[in-house]
Order: C-alpha cells, then structure tokens, then sequence
C-alpha cells in the first residue's frame, strides 16, 4: 500500500538526503513512516532534526503528509500509542544511560544531564552544570561541572567503566569525550 520508493523521495527532499525509513506503524485510519538518520540511531541526538514529524498515508485520501511542528497534528498522533518507542526509552539509572551509549557508542548531551542528576540528587540542581567551550569541538567533548569531589569521581568512574576518556580541566570542571575514538 505504500509506495517506498515515493516515501524516500519525499524523506530526501522535503526533510534531508540523510535520513531514511525507519518503522511503519498502521492504524485503521493511517499508515505512519518514520524515519532516522542513515548513520546515527534513532536516538542518537546527531541525527535529530527539531520541528519535523513522521510522514502519514492517508488511507481513505491516499495521500502523504509531512507532519511538521506548525501545524496542529492532534488528530493524526491521538492514533499512536505512547510505547511506540520504548526501545530507546532512557530511564535514569547508571545501567539504562550505559547501555544506551554502548548501543549508540556516542555520549547525548541528555546522558550528561540524566548521570548528573542521578550523581546530585536531583534536576536543575545547583551542584551541577555542563557547557560547551569554544576550545572543543560540540560534537566530540562537553564538559561537566561539578562542585563535589565525590560527585566528580562518580562521573569519571561511570567514564572509566565505558572506556570513553576525560580530562579533568580544574577542581570543579571535567572535560568528557562523547565519542571513543576522538
């Protein structure tokens, strides 16, 4: 019923030539195509474009539609069920963020911020920070701000089980690696 061959022409010129079908989710009144970068995991924050939706098959039209964030698209996404991605869902354990940097081998941002939480006891909490420097490259390095030296060596020993390299700036900043082999 879907033409993919459409599908992926529509994905390489109306979102980017980078991306590509990823999952079909069907529901009685829609076909839904997802996509994801070619070289990066779903969720893999290299490969995330902001303001974009999936692409919808309208059965009964036999149309397509780009969902996109400027739109109001409640009717279209009250058909999927919120599980939907639960394979790459990241709950705030040392265990869960591992696992997803040894699947992804790349270190999110949102990683960083989910281990300090966990590390400080809390969100938004004043004992941590994390910010990119000029003098890095955001791709590859973030740096951590921790206050507490205990806090610090949790961080650098959750580095040393992942075998990812750091490099401690000062006695409050910690240069990460987000990638292994940078």
């Amino acid at each position: 019923m879907i033409d993919e061959i459409l599908v992926q022409k529509m994905i390489e010129d109306e979102i980017h030539p980078d991306y590509t079908i990823f999952k079909y989710y069907e529901t009685d009144p829609y076909i839904f195509i997802f996509w994801k970068h070619k070289k990066y995991d779903k969720d893999d924050e290299r490969g995330k474009l902001i303001g974009v939706g999936p692409i919808v098959f309208d059965k009964s039209q036999k149309n397509y539609t780009i969902l996109g964030s400027g739109s109001n698209n409640a009717h279209y996404y009250k058909h999927l069920p919120d599980n939907l991605f639960d394979e790459y869902r990241i709950i705030n354990t040392f265990e869960s963020i591992k696992a997803g940097i040894v699947r992804r081998k790349y270190v999110n941002t949102d990683d960083v911020d989910r281990l300090c939480q966990i590390i400080t006891n809390g969100w938004a909490s004043v004992d941590f920070d994390m910010y990119y420097s000029k003098d890095y490259d955001i791709e590859i390095h973030i740096i951590a701000v921790l206050k507490n030296k205990e806090q610090q060596n949790i961080i650098i020993n959750f580095w040393n089980e992942i075998d990812y390299q750091y490099k401690v700036l000062n006695d409050m900043e910690i240069l990460l690696w987000k990638t292994k082999d940078e």
